[in-house]
């Protein structure tokens, strides 16, 4: 049956086609990775968690004299197991349904009712082909979630730094994540700030292995919802050398480790 629905699809492209001006009409085949989506992959209790697909991609859908949009979506079958929500049959190139898990895991499958799907754009046509039923899980948390983030090493300029890295979020896991630990996992000392999406930051030094949580003495309860870490060593690291024109030898990496749990 998908197979018939895909040929159907495809014989209509074609007489549209002709309908219009050959010259001007296409057909480019652009796959893309499973459409569908949850998020977050990673909740806490009470959390609500979006499953939703999008066949566009950043493409904008613009039919051909005489036609819409409506005339090329599919319909996307979205279900789950064990059942948190409904079956629903979406039609759009863009949709989704929000639910609120109440087990400790719940999987959702996508199924789209043609095995190609295509896109009218100015340009032409374009096509997301090979499509087949997939299926995401997502799981609660329940303990605590420990990340090592790496602090790539580079030259700017005439300096040695290294890179701010994120702390996990949307889609990964909960908005509802705080940050509750840090660790110092290099073998030297460093200096760490934390900022996050207010215009505060907190800035702290460690020791090779040293640990520190929101709350305690050095940092106030508020670096538990910071984003972004960043790292330096107090100390020069050996070897290092950058240069406005090179060539550089930039610092090794560094690596903190975060945990996160539901608060």
């Amino acid at each position: 049956m998908r197979a018939s629905r895909s040929s159907l699809s495809r014989h209509c492209v074609i007489a549209i086609c002709a309908s219009v001006v050959a010259s001007a009409c296409s057909v480019e085949p652009r796959p893309v990775p499973p459409v569908g989506r949850l998020a977050p992959q990673q909740y806490c209790p009470g959390d609500n968690v979006r499953a939703s697909f999008d066949f566009l991609a950043g493409e904008i859908c613009s039919a051909p004299s005489g036609m819409s949009c409506g005339d090329f979506v599919p319909t996307v079958r979205i279900t789950s197991a064990p059942e948190a929500f409904p079956p629903a049959a979406l039609r759009g190139y863009i949709d989704g349904i929000t639910f609120m898990p109440t087990t400790d895991r719940v999987a959702v499958t996508f199924d789209t009712d043609r095995e190609t799907v295509l896109i009218p754009t100015a340009r032409g046509f374009i096509s997301r082909p090979n499509l087949a039923p997939h299926t995401l899980t997502a799981t609660r948390i329940d303990g605590t979630i420990d990340t090592v983030l790496t602090h790539g090493g580079v030259c700017a300029g005439r300096g040695p730094v290294n890179t701010p890295a994120h702390v996990p979020g949307l889609p990964r896991v909960s908005m509802h994540m705080n940050l509750i630990r840090l660790c110092n996992i290099n073998s030297v000392a460093v200096e760490i700030t934390f900022s996050g999406t207010g215009a505060d930051s907190y800035t702290v030094d460690l020791t090779p292995g040293q640990c520190i949580a929101p709350g305690d003495p050095l940092l106030p309860i508020a670096a538990n919802r910071a984003r972004t870490i960043e790292i330096r060593p107090l100390t020069p690291a050996p070897g290092t050398m950058c240069t406005p024109t090179g060539p550089n030898t930039p610092p090794l990496p560094l690596l903190t480790r975060v945990s996160m749990a539901c608060r």
